[in-house]
């Protein structure tokens, strides 16, 4: 599995010919690009939630590349593109790609938001979505044996830094990407407060990768 960021909680993850975007805020300030044309080709849009920070572009990606868009039903279904509606604990087969639609701890308007696990080749990399912590992290953690969390850590609408460093310890992932964070002033994160993160995810026996906008990072 093969994944690049592309600023605040954007992720493009591929596994096998399989590629999906999720929470598509392309236009976002901190995104190496600007428009759904811009955006490598994929094959399904993924959304947390329906908050605008995450919704983005999606219809606009959906129609541009032929792709469908997962998501909760309430949500899905309010779209004026092609759909897959599930709910948490639907397991969903994307081509090459396992989507699981777990739960996360925030608030929307169309349905509840979701986080999701993503699964090939006995690898599962699990995007948190927003997010509070919440202990059925652990379960998670023991259901999928998630080699890859992405956890975001800007606080105010979601875990911040100390909160996420608890959650490492109930996922116990291989490998942590921090996300949503410095895309806006309410959720700046220092960089001697990342460098922290870093350090203490390490003790924790968790490599802590900060991705910059426009890298990848090979699972």
């Amino acid at each position: 599995m093969k994944l690049r960021y592309y600023g605040h909680s954007v992720f493009v993850v591929a596994g096998g010919s399989t590629k999906v975007v999720v929470d598509p805020w392309i236009s976002n300030p901190l995104s190496p690009i600007t428009s759904p044309e811009e955006l490598e080709k994929v094959d399904y849009v993924l959304v947390t939630h329906d908050h605008q920070d995450h919704l983005g572009e999606a219809v606009e990606i959906a129609e541009q590349h032929k792709a469908r868009v997962l998501g909760v039903y309430e949500l899905v279904q309010d779209l004026p593109v092609q759909g897959i509606p599930a709910n948490i604990g639907g397991k969903v087969q994307l081509d090459d790609l396992q989507a699981i639609l777990v739960k996360a701890e925030h608030s929307c308007k169309r349905g509840v938001p979701v986080g999701f696990v993503l699964r090939c080749s006995g690898k599962a990399v699990y995007h948190a979505g927003d997010t509070g912590i919440f202990y059925d992290m652990k379960l998670y953690g023991e259901l999928y044996g998630i080699k890859l969390a992405l956890l975001p850590v800007g606080g105010r609408y979601t875990m911040d830094v100390e909160d996420a460093l608890k959650a490492l310890e109930l996922l116990r992932p291989e490998k942590f990407v921090p996300m949503h964070y410095n895309t806006f002033e309410a959720i700046k994160v220092s960089e001697d407060k990342l460098q922290e993160l870093a350090r203490k995810a390490e003790s924790l026996g968790v490599e802590c990768v900060l991705l910059e906008p426009g890298e990848e990072l090979q699972l």
